[in-house]
């Protein structure tokens, strides 16, 4: 074991008397189920299932979610930085080593699973262990990712344990109704379509998905050790995890369902690449010190041009390509439903997102706010809320779809252009605002 946060983690979780305790407690309980169960091995293959999810999934996305901002909160975080490691070894560190405890519970418990569902000859048992590891994984991951950004939020740590609470529960509820799928498959023999993988078993797909998943978790945990070790982390990420969505979109064939088309493929690959503006823009704004960073590096022309804007800049500038061309293949359709709308929604959301930044970005860089984000997020909702509300108080719907274009389901094919138009119009007055100001500041 070469990874020395591994080896930290391994010493303070794994002692002899959790080593010893740990299959005998999980021997004697599989002991009783077998004992009192009239179908023995399903019952036993339930109970080991049951608490890997419980133990490993839950407990364990909660001790990864609490692995960076505890630190922080011990005040142990910057030696950790500070030391002679790479993002890869701290992110596999953080993933692996702070759930190592349920780990080791649940490798016992899939071990039971396994033998149990052999003799119980269970449907797709490898299909499932490897589904349901490959979700630890990445709920693991995605849990040390999470982490690492609320650290560098202002949120309490109330907030924070609220949050992974959620997090857990969600996850507790998504896995049992996953793993009941397959079970439901091995009945009624569905087979799901995707790409060249013309029939796999549904078992089968949701294990594939699982570890496809994971490796893209795998991938959020690495950059955001990457960002907090100072290190340049590939900005392409986001936009290359857009362009999965949109491609796992495309070639999903489901029985009885219509597939997904290029316009709401892209449609997919926006709301990602708005989501990651989001992000950005709420960790790093621009503020004085950072387009003071950015002016430097734009001026000494050596820099790459990706380390010259944020990255929220280049997530927003791709989501508004995606809507733009997911609207554009949408424009030769005579009516719009809500089922077609997703393609001109998608550019009205990334223009909503482009509108918030330029609102954040001018309280930001407004030296005598205090806090520019929470102050630029109470106009925001002023816009997304109490202006459509007002509309619709007065009869004037159109103009509240207008301001927020995705209320009510019948959806007429002008509102997305009038919230577009609405959106830009915001942007450029903000913007105009804010030049105006600078100038007279410096006159």
């Amino acid at each position: 074991m070469n990874n020395p946060e591994l080896r930290r983690y391994a010493w303070l979780e794994l002692g002899l008397h959790r080593l010893v305790a740990v299959p005998v407690v999980l021997g004697a309980l599989a002991a009783a189920i077998m004992a009192i169960s009239g179908n023995p091995f399903a019952a036993l293959a339930a109970a080991s299932l049951a608490v890997f999810s419980i133990i490993t999934l839950g407990w364990g996305t909660m001790q990864a979610y609490a692995s960076v901002i505890d630190e922080v909160r011990d005040r142990t975080w910057d030696f950790q930085r500070m030391a002679a490691m790479g993002p890869h070894a701290l992110a596999a560190g953080k993933v692996l080593g702070a759930p190592l405890l349920s780990w080791y519970i649940g490798a016992w418990c899939l071990v039971i699973y396994g033998l149990a569902g052999w003799r119980a000859g269970l449907p797709h048992l490898p299909q499932t262990l490897v589904g349901v590891v490959a979700a630890a994984l990445m709920a693991h991951a995605l849990a040390v990712a999470a982490s690492a950004l609320a650290a560098r939020t202002a949120l309490g740590v109330r907030s924070r344990r609220f949050g992974g609470v959620l997090l857990m529960l969600m996850l507790l509820w998504t896995l049992p109704s996953l793993m009941s799928l397959g079970e439901r498959d091995a009945a009624g023999s569905q087979t799901v379509g995707w790409w060249l993988l013309r029939e796999i078993s549904v078992a089968g797909f949701l294990a594939l998905n699982a570890v496809m998943f994971a490796a893209w978790a795998g991938f959020a945990a690495w950059r955001a050790m990457a960002r907090e070790l100072r290190e340049p982390a590939w900005w392409w990420g986001w936009p290359a995890f857009a362009a999965f969505i949109a491609l796992w979109l495309l070639g999903l064939q489901v029985p009885g369902l219509p597939r997904v088309g290029l316009a709401e493929a892209l449609a997919a690959a926006a709301a990602v690449l708005v989501l990651a503006g989001y992000l950005g823009l709420s960790l790093d704004p621009v503020t004085s010190v950072s387009w003071a960073r950015l002016a430097r590096l734009a001026a000494r022309g050596d820099s790459p041009w990706h380390q010259r804007v944020p990255q929220w800049v280049i997530h927003a500038l791709a989501a508004l390509a995606a809507g733009a061309l997911a609207a554009l293949w949408k424009v030769a359709d005579t009516s719009l439903t809500p089922q077609g709308a997703a393609a001109p929604m998608s550019l009205a959301l990334a223009l909503m997102m482009l509108r918030d930044a330029a609102i954040v970005t001018c309280f930001s860089l407004t030296t005598r706010v205090r806090k520019p984000i929470a102050l630029a997020a109470f106009y925001i909702a002023v816009a997304d809320v109490l202006a459509p509300l007002l509309a619709s108080a007065f009869g004037q719907d159109a103009l509240a779809r207008a301001a927020f274009p995705f209320l009510g389901a019948d959806l007429h094919r002008f509102y997305p252009a009038m919230g577009m138009a609405a959106h830009l119009a915001i942007v450029l007055a903000v913007l105009g605002w804010r030049l105006r100001a600078r100038r007279a500041a410096r006159a």
